[in-house]
């Protein structure tokens, strides 16, 4: 069997190095876990409401709900921004159609309690995208950085 050349050898150190600077999810600042539970949250109830309310689904924010949730799932600053401009313009949208919704003649009770849900959702992963401790971390995470960050919100 053929040995790999000290250049393959770099490569796959490389990886392995990555691979390992990878923080498990219990570890992460209590902030940075409900930032991503929350977005997470807020889509995927935003989706099972409007599939079981209307019957169909807007493919284009079922993709859009999908990359936020990987954006902030990286960890990466980048990310980070823009997943909440991107919740901080679909709020605005929502409460919109809420306004809209009751100017608009009969009001549906259970498209209010959708909507007024949706938009406590929302609207909560962005306090805690935006939560000081939560940008501190998405600037740099590295993994002593859960360990030796100081957070005055969580346990312990």
């Amino acid at each position: 069997m053929r040995r790999p050349r000290l250049h393959d050898d770099n490569i796959l150190h490389r990886q392995e190095s990555r691979s390992m600077t990878r923080i498990p999810f219990p570890e992460l600042p209590f902030t940075v876990k409900m930032a991503i539970v929350s977005v997470f949250s807020a889509w995927g109830f935003y989706v099972a409401s409007h599939a079981l309310y209307y019957g169909a689904l807007s493919l284009f924010q079922v993709t859009m709900g999908m990359l936020c949730c990987f954006l902030a799932y990286s960890l990466k600053k980048w990310g980070r921004v823009a997943c909440l401009v991107y919740i901080v313009l679909f709020v605005g949208a929502q409460l919109f159609t809420l306004y809209d919704h009751l100017n608009g003649g009969p009001v549906s009770m259970g498209l209010l309690a959708i909507q007024s849900v949706n938009l406590l959702l929302f609207s909560s992963a962005v306090v805690f995208l935006l939560h000081r401790d939560t940008a501190r971390f998405y600037a740099k995470p590295d993994p002593g950085a859960a360990l030796t960050r100081p957070d005055r919100t969580g346990p312990g």
